[in-house]
């Protein structure tokens, strides 16, 4: 497999909807490689059975195309899986025997936008990631930061490069060249750990704690690697109009989500909604076509109505 692109995500109950669309956006986008799905418990009901096979290790996997396997990976961990993700990297890592040309993480709520070629085409000037919208301007005299900076000295980190953005860790890209990053990301969330932060949890979203685990350590990891670093503003996920990349539902998902509803409570409809739902069906359906047509009509009127209500 070395010179085979592999693409990571992870899921548990319902967000295996999410893994479906984040599929067929892959694919038909031109994606050749191979996806490894970490899950707990259920596999998905989209999955064909019939179809599973496995692999020398005891592994399920399914084809899709000549070109690429959907690999499924049962975890057993007490950690939330946000705060799993260079941990499963790693895991596909030592599963690959470091045989691999790059490696990605995306969260399940995301879809790709953009022909696969231009994501080849980035992994080779560095280290991955989007700006997040919320905080995307974090200044390097920043508290929070310095904070950080002050608990990787006591870990025994050295700063090497300073940032003022802030990256969301829904995506991460990482050619083999640059796969020291993921390890040191690993490291800072076990070193996260050590310092008390629970990591069972999904996060403390009100910002009362000096870390927002699994995203600030990402930010961290930038700040220390010797890696070079790539990266897009928050256009790259689709929180700002002119974005082409990829796009991230976060916040409410759309498969839970009535747009009509929504409309009318002043909701905006997101570029996130529109193209999760222009890939809810392709190589993997997860749910009937006569659905998705209703979801797209829905969607429509829910733009028409948040025309007059905001």
């Amino acid at each position: 497999m070395l010179n085979t692109q592999h693409v990571c995500t992870l899921y548990e109950g319902e967000y295996h909807l999410g893994v479906a669309g984040l599929i067929n956006s892959l694919v038909a986008n031109d994606y050749k490689g191979h996806v490894w799905v970490g899950y707990k418990k259920i596999l998905p009901y989209w999955l064909d059975l019939s179809k599973i096979k496995l692999t020398d290790a005891g592994i399920k996997y399914i084809s899709i195309t000549a070109d690429t396997n959907i690999y499924f990976i049962e975890l057993h961990t007490d950690y939330h899986l946000t705060n799993y993700k260079p941990h499963f990297l790693i895991d596909v890592i030592n599963i690959l025997n470091n045989d691999y040309h790059s490696i990605y993480y995306f969260d399940c709520d995301i879809v790709v936008r953009r022909n696969w070629e231009f994501y080849n085409r980035w992994s080779k000037y560095g280290v991955m990631a989007c700006q997040e919208i919320l905080c995307g301007y974090f200044p390097i005299n920043h508290p929070l930061r310095l904070i950080w900076a002050e608990y990787a000295t006591k870990w025994g980190y050295k700063i090497t490069r300073e940032v003022e953005q802030y990256f969301n860790a829904g995506f991460a890209g990482f050619r083999k060249d640059f796969s020291h990053s993921i390890f040191l990301w690993k490291e800072l969330m076990e070193c996260m750990k050590n310092e008390g932060v629970d990591l069972t949890r999904f996060s403390n979203k009100n910002r009362q704690y000096e870390f927002y685990t699994d995203q600030d350590m990402m930010n961290l990891m930038i700040m220390l690697t010797s890696d070079p670093i790539s990266t897009i503003g928050p256009e790259g996920m689709s929180f700002t109009n002119g974005g082409s990349v990829m796009a991230h539902a976060v916040g409410r998902k759309p498969w839970k989500i009535n747009y009509l509803y929504h409309a009318l409570a002043g909701r905006k409809i997101r570029i996130s909604d529109i193209e999760y739902w222009n890939y809810a069906s392709g190589i993997i359906k997860p749910y009937s076509s006569f659905f998705i047509k209703y979801k797209k009509i829905e969607i429509g009127i829910g733009k028409l109505i948040a025309k007059f209500i905001k």
